[in-house]
């Protein structure tokens, strides 16, 4: 007599095969490692939003600044550009330049920020002779 052995493991009434239990601890250390996974991919995510959020607040306010200090800058401009318009005005008041003294005078003041700040800085009474100095120059 033959005992056969069956390579098929007999179903229980759960309708799973019977077995050592290993694979419910695989199937629980599967579970248990897709939930861990399922929580590191959560964390991650969340840190990878936290960080995306710093990042777009942070651009915001540098470019709430970077709008700001651009605006100040051009109403500077704006400012300088206006004193260098009422610059011939002053000129021809003083009276005493000739035409090409005043173009002169006007290219040397006018090339840079200094000397047209400087001409506005200086009382009226000295302006001319400033503008007789820096033709001198």
């Amino acid at each position: 007599m033959t005992t056969e052995y069956s390579t098929h493991e007999p179903l229980l009434p759960s309708g799973k095969h019977e077995d050592d239990g290993f694979s419910d601890a695989s199937n629980a250390h599967t579970n248990v490692h897709s939930q861990e996974c399922s929580s590191g991919s959560k964390k991650r995510k969340n840190r990878n939003e936290s960080l995306h959020e710093v990042i777009n607040n942070a651009t915001f306010v540098l470019g709430d600044k970077l709008m700001k200090a651009s605006e100040a800058m051009m109403e500077v401009e704006v400012q300088m550009l206006k004193k260098r318009e009422k610059i011939v005005d002053e000129l021809e008041k003083f009276g005493t330049f000739s035409e090409t003294e005043m173009f002169n005078a006007l290219l040397k003041i006018t090339k840079d920020s200094e000397s047209v700040i400087t001409f506005w800085s200086l009382k009226e009474a000295r302006r001319e002779n400033w503008v007789r100095f820096m033709l001198d120059r």
